[in-house]
């Protein structure tokens, strides 16, 4: 992978690009998971802590109202901006559902949606794919450094898992995949500007 810290990674500025359709879509094919739904968070233009040379993403399992009001405001968003993503969350019920957020990294201002795949449920601990995908004319896309995002809420049929394994794959094509447990990382998903 050929991607450094570079002084386009400023390009975006510290703003956020929001979408906020949500996506309901049938369970994968792991027993347990009764219901899926995918809200895009946020494509930022700012380095997060989690991002190191080789980092392909990060993620984070969130299991309670608190994991989740830590997570958003990691990421520094407007309170009309957290207000409407939690409402197309519709206040998940953390005794029988958990939140994934996933973020990677992507080469242009065309990667900006992350797309979640094979969401399973086995042993008890969650499993999924994560994904950057490019959207629009390759042409017309700003050769910057984005952050896409996005939350996946998932529903069960029984005790929420409290462990997720994730395989993310960024912009490059490059693939790892991380054991995540609940709770943890949201540090990671702080700009890089605002650590200490």
């Amino acid at each position: 992978m050929e991607y450094t810290r570079r002084s386009t990674l400023g390009a975006l500025g510290s703003g956020v690009a929001l979408s906020l359709a949500g996506c309901l879509s049938a369970p994968g094919s792991g027993s347990g998971i009764t219901e899926t739904e995918t809200v895009p968070l946020a494509v930022r233009g700012t380095r997060p802590a989690w991002h190191d040379e080789g980092v392909v993403g990060h993620a984070v399992l969130v299991a309670s109202d608190e994991d989740q009001a830590a997570a958003l405001e990691a990421f520094d968003l407007p309170g009309e901006r957290v207000a409407a993503i939690e409402s197309s969350l519709e206040g998940p019920d953390y005794q029988t559902e958990r939140v994934l957020l996933v973020e990677s990294v992507g080469p242009s201002a065309c990667y900006r949606t992350v797309e979640f795949e094979n969401v399973q449920l086995i042993d008890g601990t969650l499993q999924a794919t994560a994904r950057v995908v490019e959207s629009g004319d390759e042409d017309a896309c700003a050769t910057v450094i984005t952050y896409p995002s996005a939350l996946l809420r998932v529903t069960v049929d029984g005790t929420p898992p409290e462990n997720a394994e994730i395989t993310v794959r960024n912009g490059w094509g490059d693939q790892e995949t991380d054991s995540v447990s609940a709770g943890d990382g949201i540090d990671g998903l702080v700009p890089e500007s605002n650590q200490d």
